[in-house]
């Protein structure tokens, strides 16, 4: 995934592949869209609910190197809920 800061415009939201388990230990795979705040800590959209705590894998599509993150908080927007995850290499 690339270094890039966040700045406040959409040019920065991108689309990155989550992987994970939900409710009863099921393991997922989703698309969300992703904006890096800073180097350790990521905004993800996602049309599905997740908790705080939970560990996710990402990945790009370009790196084939996931990155770890965990969820630090989770919030629902309208129909869907952004989450905030702290990001470790």
């Amino acid at each position: 995934m690339s270094n890039k800061t966040a700045v406040k415009n959409d040019s920065d939201v991108t689309t990155v592949f989550v992987y994970g388990y939900g409710s009863g230990n099921s393991p997922f795979f989703k698309e969300a869209r992703t904006k890096k705040l800073d180097p350790t800590r990521w905004s993800l959209l996602l049309n599905d609910a997740l908790s705080c705590g939970q560990k996710l894998l990402l990945m790009d599509g370009v790196d084939p190197n996931p990155v770890q993150a965990e969820i630090v908080t989770a919030r629902p927007v309208g129909q869907m809920f952004e989450l905030q995850v702290a990001v470790t290499r």
